[in-house]
Formats: C-alpha cells, sequence, structure tokens
C-alpha cells in the first residue's frame, strides 16, 4: 500500500515546518478531519470548496 499524502524534506533540517508550502489547507475537509492542500485561489479537488 502506498500512502497518498507528499513527504517534503528539506536538505539539512529535520524539521519539515520551517520548509514554507506555497498551499492553503481546505476549511471544509479540514473540519471532516482530513489535511487536504489547495494552491491559493483555486478550489479543492476533492470537495470543490473555493479556497483563498
Amino acid at each position: 500500500m502506498t500512502n497518498s499524502t507528499p513527504t517534503v524534506r528539506s536538505g539539512s533540517s529535520a524539521n519539515s515546518r520551517s520548509t514554507k508550502m506555497p498551499g492553503v489547507r481546505c476549511p471544509n475537509c479540514y473540519a471532516k478531519g482530513q489535511e487536504v492542500w489547495v494552491i491559493p485561489g483555486k478550489s479543492c479537488h476533492v470537495c470543490h470548496t473555493p479556497c483563498a
């Protein structure tokens, strides 16, 4: 089984929070307990909610 969550690795740091990612979480999916990242200004690919 493959993991559908993308992994971000930075070169010298083990802390992935130090790496800025362009995107926002979908508020509708987040309220349902899902972590879905969306490019700002686009719609969520799961629930089609516009995300700012």
